[in-house]
């Protein structure tokens, strides 16, 4: 199971999947470019969607591994779509939790708030990229996790706060220019003309109360797909994985017997 994050993420959402699935499974969690204990490239224009995908794809030949299930969140769903659309012998089977098949900008928290952000961050990633990674990592972080627990981007009554603390450190280590770059490309990237093509077998998992990446973009992935489940949490958000764990585990056991008879 090659495991693919979200962006300025470094592995804090498979704290529960890790655990349940590593006894029985060959799991392997590798970090993009800028991200946890990867380096940053030299030129941040080499940075794309298709670029991840053939990194994952060195993983795999790195390892030796002829084929793997391919569990992505956030970001990663579209990595992990890029890589089954052009590597489709080295993918047993897809978990795509909580993302989109593209164009992810557009319809977040369905506003154009975002839209207008990023062209402000592309700025300081092309003009001032030192003195802009230096004021990233400046940002009170603790004050971000106050305003987000009291926010609805989470389900206060499902997360514990403790499993949310290691993404806002991570975002502080992310290489900001990096993450900048590929939040550009992964608006830009758009898999849904393809998915038809992907015959994989594949599930997808959302949360109904997910303002990051709305469920609707994850019925309409499952749609598009051959062979897909859906299964949405009616109280999930972005944060599904920590939220409501054994829902999200028991339903991959039940999709990788049923589909790679790979059993519990």
């Amino acid at each position: 199971m090659l495991l693919f994050d979200g962006l300025f993420c470094n592995g804090h959402v498979w704290k529960y999947f890790i655990p349940h699935f590593c006894d029985r499974n060959q799991i392997v969690h590798w970090h993009y470019p800028g991200h946890g204990k990867s380096s940053s490239p030299s030129i941040t224009g080499e940075l794309s969607i298709a670029r991840l995908s053939r990194d994952a794809l060195a993983v795999m030949e790195l390892l030796n591994l002829h084929d793997a299930v391919l569990v992505g969140h956030s970001l990663g769903v579209q990595v992990v779509l890029e890589m089954a659309w052009r590597f489709p012998s080295k993918v047993r089977g897809m978990v795509l939790l909580c993302g989109a098949p593209g164009q992810v900008v557009k319809t977040f928290h369905d506003s154009r708030v975002m839209e207008a952000v990023l062209p402000l961050l592309g700025v300081g990633t092309r003009f001032i990229p030192r003195q802009f990674s230096s004021l990233w990592r400046l940002l009170p972080m603790n004050l971000v996790a106050n305003v987000v627990r009291r926010s609805d981007e989470i389900n206060r009554r499902l997360i514990d706060m403790e499993d949310l603390m290691p993404y806002f450190d991570g975002m502080t280590r992310t290489d900001i220019n990096v993450a900048t770059r590929l939040l550009e490309q992964a608006d830009h990237h758009d898999m849904m003309p393809v998915l038809s093509q992907i015959d994989i077998p594949a599930l997808v998992v959302a949360g109904k109360k997910d303002r990051f990446t709305p469920s609707y973009r994850s019925r309409q992935m499952a749609d598009a797909l051959p062979r897909a489940e859906l299964l949405i949490s009616e109280e999930g958000t972005h944060s599904l994985p920590l939220e409501q764990p054994d829902l999200v585990n028991l339903a991959i056991d039940d999709f990788l017997a049923k589909y790679l008879f790979i059993h519990k």
